[in-house]
């Protein structure tokens, strides 16, 4: 049995390789699809090479120590051979203007350099922990030239990416070795003159090293696959887009499936899953040097820089012939180049390059985020709705998500649209629900924020739209406080208590009726009108129930019981009207199966719904509408240019709903019968009145051609566009 520490390492080693296994499938499927017709191709050979290794993993894990120390080194003069017979002509294989490869069995290369990285570590080991003494002696010479004949063929071949790798796997085991300071600055001093030699002396390795350093002077060009590597990264923010959920190896990274695989691993896992994967490396490595051999802690720090070798070693030679690519146009291929890119990637949260100002106008046609929030109702979750179909329509590059209330009314209707959506639970504040739901929703509230945050930085959007609703206003603030840009969309002709709270601190705010500006004390505000989604301004088919008026009655998208009841007694009382009008009642989920009981043998006669889904279609068919006075609701009617009874809210905040309606009545383009004065004989003389007088629906139908929502959407989409082109 192996020991319990040797247990728990054992443990780190599977889950990392679950972890790549998962990773594999995710940044390979959609080219090994779109290239071999199977999405699990690399999938399985990832998983083929992982099983070996780990079979030979627990192999070794239980043979001595010293064995394996004494053994590995036997890997370097074989790696020296193999790496000589490259140069031999006849022998070694040319690809890509490097000669580096040996053929294989089944067609199959091997790069020898990759080999010699493995090696190097255990090789290193043994001369600095076993043999101290020897450094000053004649032998030193010997493996002087051990290590130093393999860098000499890598800048024959040429490969200065393994050169330069090697170099550093060596500098690494001398720093942890403990070589005195002033020794490892000489050495460094002296080298950097050769180094410099080495790679301005010849030109392409001056123009690779001199686009990672600075890749922004061709964004568009040498740089493109640099900067993609690290926005992709960036892009996952601190919790990352989740497992499979990334957006850059959808062929915007140029090999996302092997050099740009680490990036996919940044965005789709965040920095703080990349920071587990490195502390998870750090277990494996702590735990089987503490209380092993003294070579123990140089060969692992030495395998750090060299484990990639091993995954090249047989992989590497078939991904070259799937790209048929040489070797100077792939941009991660060496280990220099690799390992570099780590470095930016873990920096890129840091720094952000989105902010490097060479690249702004580069950067603005890429793909942005924009988070629409809001909920509760039709009249907060339809607008936002229209919105995100006219962006999608018309601006490609841009992401919409919905983030709203778990529970609510926009769950149902989001999963009808491809738009993604993010539920928060979060409860009720205002006077219509119970105290004990008031205090339930405060004590939930520092966790609510808390979700909203990690749905934040999981999308991390440039622009949050609010709309209104339970959700609206604290997403809103989390957006300001993260940096993004705001806008705010108010509804109504008197804005509520959030919102004229947060308009002064918005980018934008927009507005349907005029007179809701003076209450804004904001100087950024937008007359805009209602977006309303596209289907009410399409043309129908005209539908008609015979010589009968059609009448369409709800109250809202989730219906309103005093309409209901007032309603009901009406044609209780005055059943003789159907005879003249064709009635369709949506009454809403709540209030659906009692209507439906008390309605009797009226049911027969009048079409009762519990809920409208296509209202375009049925505002469009009808000849009236009797409903609420909501923003959305008032909107809808007129962009369908219908005559209306609008029966205000009168518990609505600030009575907002009469204020809606008032300004329409005001233009004699709409009735207004207030709650309170709802009765069988006002309902039965104002439509007799109608029915009477056929002239007057139509003149309220052209009375309503003043209020024209028809660009209302593009003048709200043409804003955000603009906030976050800025």
């Amino acid at each position: 049995m192996l020991k319990d520490k040797s247990q728990e390492v054992l443990l780190v080693v599977f889950s990392l390789i679950v972890f790549g296994l998962i990773q594999v499938y995710s940044s390979s499927f959609i080219f090994a699809h779109e290239k071999f017709g199977d999405g699990l191709y690399f999938f399985k050979r990832q998983l083929i090479f992982a099983a070996i290794g780990f079979a030979v993993m627990i192999a070794l894990w239980r043979a001595p120590s010293r064995w394996i120390e004494k053994w590995g080194i036997y890997l370097a003069p074989l790696a020296i051979i193999a790496l000589f017979l490259t140069i031999v002509p006849g022998i070694g294989v040319k690809v890509g203007g490097a000669k580096r490869w040996l053929p294989g069995l089944m067609g199959i290369r091997i790069e020898p350099c990759e080999i010699y990285k493995v090696a190097l570590p255990f090789l290193l080991a043994s001369f600095f922990a076993y043999d101290q003494n020897s450094l000053g002696r004649w032998k030193w010479v010997i493996r002087a030239l051990t290590v130093g004949l393999p860098l000499g063929i890598f800048m024959m071949q040429p490969d200065f990416g393994s050169f330069t790798m090697c170099i550093l796997v060596i500098a690494t085991v001398i720093f942890v070795f403990g070589f005195p300071w002033k020794y490892l600055l000489a050495a460094t001093v002296l080298a950097m003159p050769l180094f410099y030699f080495l790679v301005m002396s010849v030109p392409y390795r001056k123009a690779r090293l001199m686009t990672f350093l600075d890749p922004w002077q061709d964004p568009t060009g040498k740089g493109f696959q640099v900067i993609q590597s690290m926005l992709t990264f960036n892009s996952g923010g601190m919790l990352g887009s989740g497992m499979g959920d990334g957006q850059g190896k959808l062929f915007f990274l140029p090999e996302a499936h092997t050099d740009f695989t680490l990036a996919v691993l940044g965005e789709e896992l965040g920095f703080l899953g990349f920071f587990y994967f490195d502390v998870s490396l750090w277990i494996f490595g702590h735990s089987r040097t503490t209380g092993g051999t003294s070579s123990g802690v140089l060969v692992f720090t030495g395998s750090l820089f060299g484990a990639c070798g091993v995954f090249c070693l047989f992989c590497d030679d078939q991904y070259r012939r799937c790209f048929r690519t040489t070797t100077n146009k792939r941009p991660h291929a060496s280990f220099l180049k690799l390992w570099w890119s780590v470095v930016s990637d873990v920096l890129c949260p840091l720094w952000n390059p989105i902010e490097h100002p060479t690249t702004v106008s580069y950067l603005n046609s890429m793909a942005k985020t924009i988070v629409i929030t809001g909920g509760g109702t039709g009249g907060h979750i339809y607008p936002g709705l229209a919105i995100a179909q006219t962006l999608l329509k018309n601006h490609h590059d841009i992401q919409i998500h919905f983030v709203g209330a778990m529970g609510g009314l926009e769950e149902k209707i989001w999963a009808q649209y491809p738009f993604p959506y993010h539920l928060i639970k979060i409860g009720r504040l205002h006077s219509s629900v119970g105290k004990w739901q008031q205090i339930k929703t405060m004590l939930l509230m520092p966790f609510s924020l808390l979700h909203a945050i990690w749905i934040f930085l999981k999308i991390r959007p440039q622009l949050v739209l609010g709309v209104g609703g339970f959700a609206s206003g604290p997403f809103l603030l989390i957006a300001k406080i993260f940096g993004a840009k705001t806008a705010l969309w108010e509804a109504n002709a008197y804005p509520g208590l959030t919102n004229r709270w947060l308009a002064k601190w918005v980018n934008v705010n927009f507005i349907v009726f005029a007179e809701a500006k003076k209450y804004l004390a904001s100087t950024n505000i937008i007359e805009a009108g209602m977006p309303v989604r596209e289907e009410f301004f399409l043309p129908s088919e005209n539908e008609t129930q015979g010589l009968r008026t059609r009448i369409l009655i709800f109250g809202g998208s989730q219906g309103a019981k005093a309409i209901n009841d007032g309603v009901l007694q009406f044609l209780k009382k005055y059943p003789e009207i159907l005879d003249r009008v064709f009635i369709k009642h949506q009454t809403g989920s709540r209030d659906f199966a009692r209507m439906k009981e008390l309605y009797g043998t009226l049911a027969e006669k009048i079409e009762i719904v519990e809920y409208i889904h296509n209202m375009p279609q049925e505002l469009k068919r009808a000849d009236l509408v009797i409903c609420r006075s909501g923003a959305s609701t008032v909107a809808e009617v007129i962009s369908c240019k219908k005559p209306a009874i609008f029966i205000p809210l009168p518990t609505a905040a600030d009575n907002h709903q009469y204020k809606n309606a008032k300004v329409i009545a005001d233009q004699q383009a709409a009735l207004l019968i207030e709650q309170k004065d709802l009765t069988p004989e006002l309902l039965f003389s104002t439509l007799s009145d109608f029915l009477e007088n056929s002239q007057k629906l139509l003149q309220m139908t052209q009375r309503l051609e003043k209020f024209d929502f028809s660009k209302s959407t593009q003048t709200i989409c043409n804003a955000l566009v603009k906030e976050i082109s800025l």
